[in-house]
């Protein structure tokens, strides 16, 4: 997550603009959001309502066990590239 903060604050200070980092909340099973409640059957998902992303914990084991992923950690850090990309993209 944090190679990913660094990454969008030079990119966006290069291109002259201000980068605000999202807060991250890791859950399991269900959280609050600004979006409404979410259930571990969302999975990871960014809220635009509080530019928060939302990791689900079971979601990557359950990339593994029922969908055969064996990326391990390049799978998750996948997965936080493309939550972060949409709050780049609400940005």
């Amino acid at each position: 997550m944090n190679s990913i903060q660094s990454y969008w604050t030079a990119e966006f200070n290069r291109r002259n603009a201000r980068y605000r980092p999202s807060r991250t909340a890791l859950f399991t099973e269900y959280t609050e959001t600004a979006c409404g409640e979410a259930t571990s059957q969302v999975g990871p998902f960014y809220c635009p309502a509080d530019q928060v992303i939302y990791i689900d914990l079971a979601f990557f084991d359950e990339l593994r066990q029922e969908f055969g992923a064996q990326a391990g950690p390049f799978a998750e850090a996948y997965v936080l590239a493309h939550e972060y990309g949409h709050h780049v993209q609400d940005l």
